[in-house]
C-alpha cells in the first residue's frame, strides 16, 4: 500500500525545510511543505538560495531508522525524471545535486537530517526555478508560468518520491542517474583543484573518477564543469 502523506502549503515561509522538520515532529505520516516564497532559503554548505514567488519551494519529510547514503543524488534523479516527463523539459543532472537545463542551473536538492528518539527525520528540500526575473538570468529557468502545470508537477513529484525513495527504491538507480548526467565521461574539477574524468556514480551516490588510468571513489565535493553556468 502506498505511503500516506500530509501536504501543507504556505504563501511565505522562512525555509520549507525548517517548517517541514517541525511539522513532521507532530505527525506520524510523511510531511510535504510547499511555499510560494521563501525568505531564507538555503542550499548546500548553507549558501543562500533565492526563492522568489513564482518558483517552487518544496520539502518532503519522513522518518527513517537510519541515514541513507546518496539520498540527495537519488532524489535529484527523481526530480529530473519528473520534470522531463510531466513538463517536457529535458533536464540533466550535475553531481552531486544540481538540476541543469540548457547548460544553466535551474534547481537543486538539499537533504537535512535530525536524530529524534533513536530515529532520523530526513527532509529532502527541492528548489526549482520555473520563471525568473531578467536580472537573475545568470541562473536558468524552465520558462513556465502556469499554475495548473506547477500543481500537476508537484502531484507527480510527490507520487514519484514516495515510490522511488520510500516505498520501492531500486538498487540500480545509479545506472539511470548516469544516463541523466550532463558531464559523463568529461573532465571535471573538484574543490581541491584536482581534475578527473567523471565516470558516473555508484549505488551510494559517490562519484567515480578516473585519473592516470586509476579509478577513484569520491564521496563529497562540488564540481566545476567547462561550459556549465
Amino acid at each position: 500500500m502506498p505511503s500516506e502523506f500530509n501536504r501543507i502549503h504556505y504563501e511565505e515561509v522562512t525555509s520549507t525545510n525548517d517548517v517541514c522538520k517541525e511539522e513532521h515532529k507532530k505527525s506520524s505520516i510523511i510531511t510535504v511543505i510547499t511555499a510560494d516564497k521563501q525568505t531564507r532559503g538555503r542550499g548546500r554548505n548553507n549558501k543562500a538560495w533565492a526563492s522568489p514567488k513564482g518558483n517552487i519551494s518544496f520539502s518532503f519529510g519522513y522518518t527513517c531508522s537510519g541515514l541513507i547514503d546518496g539520498l540527495s543524488v537519488k532524489a535529484g534523479l527523481t526530480v529530473a525524471k519528473t520534470i522531463s516527463k510531466s513538463l517536457g523539459r529535458p533536464v540533466k543532472l550535475k553531481w552531486p545535486n544540481d538540476l541543469i537545463f540548457q547548460s544553466k542551473k535551474i534547481g537543486g536538492i538539499l537533504v537535512e537530517a535530525e536524530n529524534v528518539k533513536e530515529k532520523f527525520i530526513l527532509v529532502i528540500g527541492i528548489g526549482i526555478n520555473f520563471s525568473i526575473v531578467p536580472e537573475e538570468t545568470h541562473w536558468g529557468d524552465l520558462d513556465i508560468d502556469d499554475y495548473k502545470l506547477k500543481e500537476k508537477f508537484i502531484s507527480e513529484l510527490i507520487k514519484n518520491l514516495l515510490k522511488d525513495i520510500v516505498d520501492d527504491p531500486s538498487p540500480d538507480w545509479h545506472r539511470e542517474w548516469n544516463e541523466f548526467c550532463v558531464h559523463l565521461n568529461q573532465e571535471v574539477e573538484l574543490e581541491n583543484n584536482e581534475t578527473y574524468i567523471f565516470k558516473g556514480v555508484n549505488n551510494l551516490g559517490r562519484m567515480i573518477g578516473e585519473k592516470s588510468s586509476q579509478t577513484y571513489v569520491i564521496s563529497e565535493s562540488s564540481l566545476k564543469v567547462k561550459g556549465l553556468y
